[in-house]
């Protein structure tokens, strides 16, 4: 009998959602602050290092398309804690959206049907929103 280092699906599953249940309820923080007038940097700064987890996560447990959009979502959050990305009503629905995915794909992970979202329009949209400026640059 041989040992993994690694852990089973189900270990990777659990950590995971977790993660992504953290995921949920800090974009709902951002999303009330932002609708309030202000977000705590520190929050945006936790959002972000939700979604660095997950990519870890993922690529320790060789989920690359997981791991794929994590690494395109915590370049946009990267972005936006750097100041050099706009927390507008695009990019919050956008992270909803990576949010969403993210749930989809762990169901599938766990044997659930395909989920039938465009990954590839997703992480392009993510990519897009990483390139776009705050309102004082140019």
């Amino acid at each position: 009998m041989t040992s993994s280092l690694v852990g089973s699906i189900e270990d990777f599953l659990a950590e995971a959602q977790e993660i992504v249940d953290h995921l949920s309820s800090t974009l709902l923080a951002v999303d009330h602050g932002a609708k309030a007038g202000g977000v705590d940097p520190d929050l945006v700064n936790t959002f972000f290092r939700h979604a660095h987890s997950l990519k870890g996560l993922a690529g320790i447990f060789g989920q690359a398309e997981i791991g794929g959009i994590a690494h395109h979502f915590e370049n946009v959050l990267d972005a936006l804690r750097m100041g050099r990305v706009r927390l507008d009503r695009d990019n919050l629905d956008l992270f909803y959206e990576a949010i969403e995915t993210f749930h989809a794909q762990l169901s599938m992970a766990a044997g659930g049907p395909p989920h039938g979202r465009d990954v590839d329009a997703l992480t392009a949209r993510l990519d897009a929103a990483e390139r776009s400026k705050a309102p004082w640059q140019k």
